[in-house]
C-alpha cells in the first residue's frame, strides 16, 4: 500500500497445512518447577536460520534444566554442520538429522517449545503454525513474520535478533517460572487446512476470471 498499490487488490490468504501430519499424539507436559524442559529446533540448516546464535544460548543453560533437539538435513551444507558441532559445550545440544513431513506430529511432541532463532526476515515460517497447531508456544527472533505471528506472552516469547544472550535469558525464564509455561499456552490461532487453502485460492482465480 505504500507503494502505491490498491487495497482493494491485496488478498492476505494465511497459509494451509495438512493437519492430518498431526494426529492425536500425546505429548507430555512440564508440571513443576525444576522439571527438565525439552526444546526443539525444526528447519533447514543454514547459517540465516541462527543456529549459531542457539548453540550460543544453550552453552549456558544448566545440563540438568533442558535440553534442546536440532532437526534438519545435516547433508545440505555439511561444512556448516561440522562447523557447527566444533561450537557445542552442552552435551545436552543434539543434532537428530532429517525428519520426514508425515512424521512433523512425532517430531513436535518432543518439544515442550519450538525455537526459531532465525536472523533474517523470515516472512510466514510454517513451523510456527505447525507449533500452533500442536499447541506448542513458540520462541523467536522479534522481526519480520515471527514477530507478527507470536503474541508475546501468550502463545510464545520474542527474543532480541542475532543475541544470544537475549534467548539465553529468554529460555531461563520459563526454567526459573518467572513465565509460567500454561500461560504460553493462549491465543493460539486457528490454521487453516490445505484443503481450505486450496479452495480458497481457486475462488480467487475465478473471481479474476469474471
Amino acid at each position: 500500500i505504500k507503494w502505491g498499490i490498491p487495497p482493494e487488490k491485496i488478498v492476505y490468504s494465511p497459509n494451509g497445512l495438512e493437519k492430518s501430519h498431526y494426529g492425536s499424539t500425546h505429548r507430555n507436559l512440564p508440571e513443576a518447577a525444576g522439571a527438565h524442559f525439552k526444546f526443539g529446533f525444526i528447519g533447514s540448516i543454514l547459517p540465516q536460520k541462527g543456529l549459531e546464535v542457539l548453540i550460543k544460548a544453550f552453552n549456558s543453560i544448566p545440563e540438568d534444566k533442558a535440553s534442546v533437539e536440532i532437526w534438519g538435513c545435516t547433508r545440505t551444507l555439511p561444512k556448516y554442520t561440522a562447523f557447527l558441532k566444533t561450537r557445542i559445550k552442552n552435551k545436552n545440544i543434539k543434532f537428530m538429522g532429517r525428519y520426514e513431513n508425515k512424521d512433523i506430529g512425532k517430531t513436535l511432541s518432543r518439544f515442550h517449545a519450538l525455537i526459531i532463532p532465525s536472523i533474517w526476515y523470515e516472512n510466514a515460517p510454517l513451523t510456527i503454525n505447525e507449533a500452533f497447531i500442536f499447541g506448542i508456544p513458540v520462541i523467536a527472533s522479534n522481526i519480520g513474520g515471527m514477530a507478527e505471528h507470536i503474541r508475546d506472552g501468550e502463545n510464545g516469547l520474542l527474543f532480541e535478533v542475532n543475541c544470544a544472550e537475549s534467548l539465553r535469558n529468554t529460555i531461563m525464564r520459563i526454567i526459573n517460572r518467572e513465565v509460567k509455561y500454561e500461560d504460553l499456552q493462549h491465543a493460539f490461532p486457528v490454521v487453516k487446512d490445505i484443503r481450505d487453502n486450496a479452495a480458497e485460492l481457486e475462488e480467487h482465480y475465478i473471481q479474476l476470471i469474471k
